[in-house]
């Protein structure tokens, strides 16, 4: 059970990542869209893995959710509740709230992008500092 506990929380932290990576390859495709055209194995590879990235990006949330529910069960009945572990989880459901009420939204303000990249910064640090 323990080491099941223990697979769902690399789940966790890989569909993260792979959330994360939506915005990481936007970020570099605008800020480096010269030097990846420049290199002929990138360039045509280079947006179909940002397009393949971003449209999943939702899908990578809410599986970090579903393995959130999945590791706490386990967790809870091993060890009962870990405050570091419900606050990573609270700001996870958190964020997908927040993802959810942009996506619903035709117009997305400055504000709510700002929230939701802000968010994904304080949850990095609460898993940081969970699994410490």
């Amino acid at each position: 059970m323990r080491e099941l506990g223990e697979f769902l929380g690399t789940m966790i932290i890989i569909s993260y990542g792979l959330a994360l990576l939506s915005f990481l390859l936007k970020w570099l495709n605008k800020n480096f869209s010269k030097q990846i055209n420049q290199m002929e194995w990138l360039k045509n590879r280079f947006p179909k893995v940002m397009k393949f990235f971003v449209k999943n990006h939702r899908f990578f949330g809410f599986a970090a959710v579903l393995f959130i529910l999945l590791h706490f069960g386990i967790q809870f009945s091993l060890y009962g509740v870990s405050p570091t572990g419900a606050l990573a989880a609270g700001l996870m459901i958190l964020q997908v709230v927040v993802g959810l009420y942009g996506h619903k939204r035709a117009r997305r303000s400055k504000l709510w992008l700002w929230m939701h990249r802000m968010i994904a910064v304080v949850i990095g640090i609460a898993i940081l500092i969970h699994i410490n």
